[in-house]
């Protein structure tokens, strides 16, 4: 391989990850997104990380999902029976907002954001607002 492909393909391999992610604005990571089926509907279930300096006692979580030729987007939020300590990581699942069910989903999200944080002491942050 000529070193100026070798080094496009590696320039294209950095690129790739940085398509793909989904930045989040606030301190949390959010890995492994899907959706699912569940008993009362669907249910978002993601890989959470508290990147804070405070316990998460609640999470508010866009989605945007791609199935059968539409996107389908949906909140969901979720009260943490046991809170999130800063540096911490689990899987932690959402339920869609009350009265606004999406459309069945299934699959990995194509992107999910957390849009508001309720922590331990009381405090709150929501993410800025940008039209995505």
């Amino acid at each position: 391989m000529s070193r100026r492909l070798r080094a496009l393909a590696s320039g294209m391999l950095l690129f790739l990850p940085a398509c793909s992610s989904n930045p989040q604005r606030l301190p949390v990571g959010v890995s492994q997104c899907a959706a699912s089926a569940g008993a009362g509907g669907v249910r978002l279930h993601a890989e959470i990380e508290n990147r804070s300096d405070r316990p998460i006692s609640e999470l508010v979580m866009n989605s945007v999902f791609y199935q059968n030729f539409r996107y389908e987007r949906f909140s969901a939020q979720t009260r943490l029976s046991q809170e999130l300590d800063p540096g911490d990581r689990r899987e932690v699942v959402f339920e869609p907002d009350a009265g606004r069910a999406p459309a069945p989903v299934g699959g990995q999200a194509m992107r999910c954001y957390v849009t508001h944080i309720r922590y331990m002491d009381g405090t709150s942050a929501d993410a800025p607002v940008d039209g995505s």
